[in-house]
């Protein structure tokens, strides 16, 4: 039997927690392409700009803040967990982010980007409900419900993104389980092989 479970992260958490604008008219398009491929965006990614909560979001203010692009955006207690748990610079970029209430008034409470940026090829495409598609120049998988193959993910591994594709990001059962102690909230985790 295994050791941990896995779980993707983040998934919407209801109606009450804000929500983020769309970092789309925040960051440069080359940065906002590397998060979502999971890659370096630069710390100084966001710098300058303040992001805005969505008027149509709900007001309580999270340790996680949800947001349409599956970003992990999390409170300065979010990032001393992280990095308590082990997670480092090779596990994640750290890019501070301004955050503004609904009438753009700065909220001061510090926020994070906490940009997975492992990768780890994990997926087993015999279990999970998934096709693979060749184009001109590149392969991708289209994932409907995700298993994993537990025997490929390193042991130091607690939060990666799929390599398969790296718009999911995983993370593992004793690492949420801090997040829970710690009463960190906002993030809503989802168990694997359920619809994505």
């Amino acid at each position: 039997m295994a050791k941990w479970k896995y779980f993707t992260v983040p998934h919407w958490p209801g109606t009450k927690p804000a929500v983020i604008e769309s970092l789309s008219a925040y960051m440069p398009t080359a940065a906002k392409l590397k998060l979502g491929a999971g890659e370096r965006a630069g710390e100084r990614a966001m710098a300058g700009k303040v992001v805005p909560l969505r008027r149509d979001g709900g007001s309580q203010l999270t340790d996680f803040l949800n947001n349409v692009h599956r970003l992990l955006v999390g409170s300065e207690s979010a990032r001393e967990l992280f990095a308590s748990a082990g997670l480092g610079p090779e596990d994640v970029e750290i890019i501070p982010i301004a955050i503004a209430d609904k009438k753009k008034k700065p909220i001061p409470k510090k926020y994070f980007i906490l940009h997975p940026i492992r990768r780890i090829a994990c997926m087993d495409p015999k279990r999970s409900d998934c096709e693979h598609k060749k184009y001109a120049h590149k392969e991708r998988w289209f994932i409907r419900a995700l298993q994993l193959d537990e025997e490929k993910i390193p042991v130091d591994a607690k939060l990666f993104r799929l390599a398969e594709d790296p718009r999911y990001i995983l993370i593992r059962s004793d690492l949420l389980e801090r997040i829970r102690e710690a009463k960190l909230t906002g993030l809503q985790e989802q168990e694997l092989g359920e619809s994505l």
